[in-house]
């Protein structure tokens, strides 16, 4: 009897990109020549409104120059100031000069910048940076394990930890990306104090052309860590700065404002320095079965929250072809043979579906990127009439970024037995 024969391609629906994201820290450069007026620093490309932390000067008597700073954080700010150019100046204090801002600071005294005397044109260039925090008492409890940023009993995959090749160095080195959909709800890693929250902006992609366009959330911690939440949508926080959150608690919706290739959630742990930055810094995370785990690319984790109802844990991964090799099951007459797809996680449980009253010889080959069949292809099963029955699992290439599979079907009326 000859084969029929049916070509299918299909694709896993999309391909998996990693996806990533550019938060800049905070550089504040002052260019002015000295004259009696206040100005103040603002950042390259900054908006109108107002910077929560300012560095300024007024003219006094003599010529000299004073310093002040106004913080509107609700916690401190260490400050980092220097001179690139200082031409018949001096100052009062060692450069580069570093202090902590107090909370809600205002006109704080810093220092002065002093003329020389007898000398000629008096002219300066300040660069201002901060980081939020005070870097000489922060003690990361290194012995802390954060929740997965989602809720209880949901699953999603790391798509880019750290030192991810994408993006995930400098300041950025020991973030993790989740591949979260979009408006899927974010939760809280760990207690703590809402700092600061922006949701105004609805743009996002791969470019660092939207390096300032990130939906965020930052949470300080009791050992003066931050919690940093990233890429959320558009008013898609459900907290404000000056809340109190409890690890587990929802704070707001996943989404793909800032630089990124695709929805998804950043999230790390940083803290500051005394050069006026705020860098990531290595965490553990609370696994599904209560032990400490360090994520790895393109693996699937459960969020698992102390104190809320157990739930069972599938992975695809560790699916096996004899877990599925009795399944057996009736279906309607369709008149043509065809697969049937499952996915689990980066797992696809393959079943030959055959819709005619008659057993076939149903022979199945596979055409895929980064995906390898739990059996060598091609492969031949019959199937009862009006029956499905189990093929095969694919499973996909540890740190594959794009799947993708196709196959052939060839069939015939099974020979009598």
């Amino acid at each position: 009897m000859l084969f029929r024969n049916q070509l299918v391609t299909r694709s896993t629906g999309g391909r998996n990109r990693l996806r990533s994201y550019l938060l800049a820290p905070v550089l504040l450069v002052l260019l002015l020549a000295a004259m009696p007026h206040v100005a103040q620093a603002q950042p390259k490309g900054a908006s109108p409104k107002k910077d929560p932390v300012r560095v300024y000067q007024a003219q006094e008597q003599g010529g000299a120059y004073q310093f002040y700073g106004d913080n509107d954080y609700p916690i401190p700010v260490w400050v980092s100031i220097d001179f690139p150019t200082l031409y018949n100046l001096k100052t009062s204090v060692p450069l580069p000069f570093r202090t902590l801002l107090p909370p809600r600071a205002e006109k704080a005294p810093l220092f002065q910048l002093e003329p020389i005397p007898d000398s000629g044109r008096k002219s300066f260039r300040m660069t201002v940076s901060y980081a939020k925090g005070d870097p000489t008492t922060v003690r990361p409890d290194s012995t802390f394990l954060y929740l997965f940023p989602f809720p209880h009993g949901k699953k999603y995959r790391l798509s880019q930890g750290p030192n991810g090749a994408f993006t995930h160095y400098g300041e950025n080195q020991y973030a993790y990306d989740f591949d979260l959909d979009m408006g899927s709800l974010v939760t809280a890693a760990r207690d703590g104090t809402v700092v600061e929250v922006k949701v105004d902006s609805n743009r996002g992609g791969p470019s660092t052309a939207y390096a300032q366009d990130a939906n965020y959330i930052l949470i300080y911690h009791e050992d003066g860590t931050f919690g940093n939440y990233v890429h959320l949508k558009q008013n898609g926080s459900l907290v404000k700065a000056g809340d109190r959150v409890k690890a587990g608690d929802p704070i707001g919706y996943s989404g793909n404002t800032g630089v990124s290739s695709g929805p998804h959630l950043h999230f790390d742990v940083r803290i500051p320095t005394v050069e006026g930055k705020m860098v990531s810094i290595p965490i553990r995370f609370l696994h599904y079965d209560g032990e400490p785990v360090s994520p790895v690319e393109g693996e699937y984790y459960y969020a698992f929250h102390p104190g809320n109802p157990p739930f069972p844990a599938v992975f695809g991964s560790a699916l096996k072809e004899e877990d599925f090799t009795a399944h057996r099951k009736k279906i309607p007459a369709s008149g043509k043979i065809d697969l049937r797809f499952e996915q689990v996680d980066s797992t696809y449980i393959v079943y030959v579906v055959n819709g005619l009253r008659n057993p076939q010889e149903v022979t199945v080959e596979f055409r895929l990127v980064n995906l390898v069949p739990g059996k060598k292809s091609p492969i031949t099963v019959t199937v009862p009439g009006e029956t499905e029955v189990f093929l095969t699992l694919l499973k996909a290439v540890p740190r594959a970024t794009v799947l993708e599979y196709g196959y052939a079907l060839r069939y015939r009326q099974a020979p009598a037995p």
